[in-house]
């Protein structure tokens, strides 16, 4: 739900309201000068979250958009959100405004997405929209003590960027005329993922998904293995 006229947005609001949850902003935290930490605290005990799942905030009266959150922990009533401040849309704008003390609401859990406990290894695929699926993944790796790999392709300029997952992920250079080219390298190298032991998340760009998803497939890789949520696509508003 992207964008929807505002009264129809009111109306849902009213028709739905056990999937909207009251939330306030109770820490602001910057990990980077364009990765934005921001913890919310509310009505979120009874949800039932899986990770990798995404929550979804209105934006503007009329504009919404889905994020993955880093953590989510109906104990503590509170989830993060780690948002890449990229300064192109209305919810970079939104998501820069945030400040401790805000009142929102909060929708959902829903996507595609789910974290499979079947899998010993799970392996996110992704970019700098992805941090916060890479942490929720690698923390419930950690919580069920199963193997986390992660592969992110960031601009040049944020190739240097510390993100909090250690070792376990690898970082390359992105193209934006070779959607995917280095990631699809190392992938080459990781002989050891095309068993039977490896769930993978692909998001992020689309065209980078696809070319990763087709690439995997070539490798024999069973379908139902793969799991893809694209957060961002070239000419396309509000993934």
């Amino acid at each position: 739900m992207p964008s929807v006229p505002k009264w129809l947005g009111d109306t849902l609001e009213k028709l739905s309201s056990k999937y909207y949850h009251a939330v306030t902003v109770t820490d602001v935290t910057y990990l980077n000068e364009s990765l934005k930490k921001v913890r919310f605290e509310g009505d979120i005990k009874s949800i039932a979250f899986t990770p990798g799942q995404v929550v979804e905030f209105r934006v503007t009266d009329t504009d919404y958009r889905h994020y993955t959150p880093s953590v989510f922990d109906t104990k503590q009533k509170a989830c993060e959100v780690i948002f890449y401040l990229h300064g192109r849309g209305i919810g970079s704008m939104w998501a820069e405004a945030l400040e401790e003390g805000q009142q929102l609401k909060l929708i959902g859990p829903g996507g595609k997405l789910a974290y499979r406990s079947e899998f010993p290894v799970h392996l996110v695929f992704g970019d700098e929209t992805s941090v916060g699926l890479a942490h929720c993944i690698a923390n419930e790796c950690e919580r069920s003590g199963s193997q986390f790999k992660g592969l992110l392709e960031f601009a040049p300029e944020n190739i240097s960027w510390e993100i909090g997952t250690d070792d376990r992920t690898t970082v390359v250079r992105a193209s934006m005329d070779f959607p995917a080219k280095r990631a699809l390298e190392v992938l080459e190298s990781w002989q050891d993922i095309y068993g039977d032991k490896v769930g993978f998340y692909l998001t992020g760009r689309a065209k980078s998904i696809q070319r990763v998803r087709g690439y995997l497939l070539e490798k024999g890789v069973p379908r139902k293995h793969i799991q893809t949520e694209p957060y961002w696509a070239e000419g396309k508003r509000g993934l």
